[in-house]
């Protein structure tokens, strides 16, 4: 399973959330990142997708995790995160057969 977050915050905060990025905890060794990729429009607001990976043991602790992470960014005026979780192949094919 992983977890992908998509952030957004105005052009004009970069340094802010710059700022808070460099303050965050390293990553535990039980999650691993992919990422992060940013696109940058000049009329949009930039947006940011990280990818997590964890082991499935660690998922309840892996999401509050990123939850406290992101909360971080609350500094930053105009940042929104979403995080949504995903399945690998295995584990969809898993949770299908169990309906």
């Amino acid at each position: 399973m992983i977890f992908i977050a998509f952030a957004s915050f105005p052009p004009e905060n970069i340094k802010i959330a710059a700022k808070v990025f460099l303050t965050l905890k390293v990553l535990p060794n039980s999650v691993k990142r992919v990422g992060p990729y940013f696109k940058i429009d000049p009329d949009a607001p930039i947006e940011i997708i990280t990818i997590y990976e964890f082991d499935p043991d660690y998922i309840d602790k892996a999401k509050k995790f990123l939850e406290a992470r992101y909360k971080a960014f609350a500094e930053v005026p105009g940042f929104l995160v979403k995080i949504e979780a995903r399945l690998d192949m295995q584990e969809a094919l898993l949770r299908l057969q169990l309906k």
